[in-house]
C-alpha cells in the first residue's frame, strides 16, 4: 500500500515532532535529577550549619555567664573614690 505525499509528509512531521518531545523529556528529566542532586546536597549543608550554630549559641552563652561571674558586680565594687 502506497501512502500518498501529503500523508508521508505529516506522518514525517509527527514522527520528527515525537523526537522533539521526548528529546524534551529526557533533557527535563536530567534537570530534574541535576536539581534534586542540588536540593538534597544543600539541605545537608543546611542541617549541618543549623547544628554549628546551636553549638556556637552555646558555646557563647557559656562563655558570656563566665564572663559574667568572673567580673565583680557593681554591689561588690568600691566606688572610684576609695
Amino acid at each position: 500500500m502506497k501512502l500518498d505525499p501529503a500523508a508521508t509528509e505529516m506522518i514525517t512531521q509527527l514522527r520528527e515532532a515525537v523526537d522533539d518531545l521526548q528529546m524534551r523529556v529526557v533533557f527535563q528529566e536530567d534537570t530534574l535529577q541535576v536539581l534534586n542532586d542540588v536540593i538534597s546536597t544543600q539541605d545537608q549543608q543546611i542541617t549541618e550549619m543549623r547544628e554549628q550554630l546551636r553549638f556556637l549559641v552555646e558555646k557563647y552563652k557559656s562563655v558570656s555567664y563566665s564572663l559574667e561571674q568572673s567580673q565583680p558586680s557593681s554591689a561588690q565594687e568600691r566606688p572610684p573614690h576609695y
